[in-house]
């Protein structure tokens, strides 16, 4: 299965006050997953990705867009995330090995990649609609899984 087609002008955070700012290292579309690059300096934000440990310990998931250079708002976990994916409830969602992006499937994480769960949908929807707790589960490269 191909990585979920996210609408970024549907991403809504239940909790826009604990939204976390930081600055993109890359261009960041709404919606995209993100990673702290801590070798730079400043620490900046980039696209997660499943292909390495570094970029596979999530940061959040970006609820506005920015530029290189810009500030960058993004959510670190929300129970009631509007992902901007149509989903079912109980789908589980992974990050993918394409940077920022996410997939429905765990077999499309194939390799020496890492398996990082982000959340699970809780209420069947549209891109406007489905719900999903988004709670990346990696915190550290000890908590990562290599295929």
């Amino acid at each position: 299965m191909a990585d979920l087609s996210i609408t970024a002008a549907d991403v809504l955070s239940s909790q826009p006050g604990s939204a976390q700012t930081g600055q993109a290292g890359v261009n960041v579309t709404q919606g995209q997953v993100v990673y702290n690059n801590t070798a730079s300096s400043p620490n900046l934000l980039y696209l997660a990705s499943a292909s390495s440990s570094a970029s596979a310990i999530v940061a959040g998931i970006a609820v506005n867009a920015g530029d290189t250079g810009q500030p960058l708002q993004y959510i670190p976990f929300d129970p009631a995330l509007i992902l901007g994916a149509a989903g079912s409830a109980g789908e589980v969602i992974y990050l993918s090995q394409n940077a920022g992006n996410i997939t429905a499937t765990a077999g499309d994480v194939t390799g020496s990649s890492y398996l990082v769960v982000l959340g699970q949908c809780i209420t069947s929807g549209t891109a406007s609609t489905a719900v999903w707790n988004f709670r990346p589960l990696t915190t550290n490269a000890a908590t990562l899984a290599q295929l």
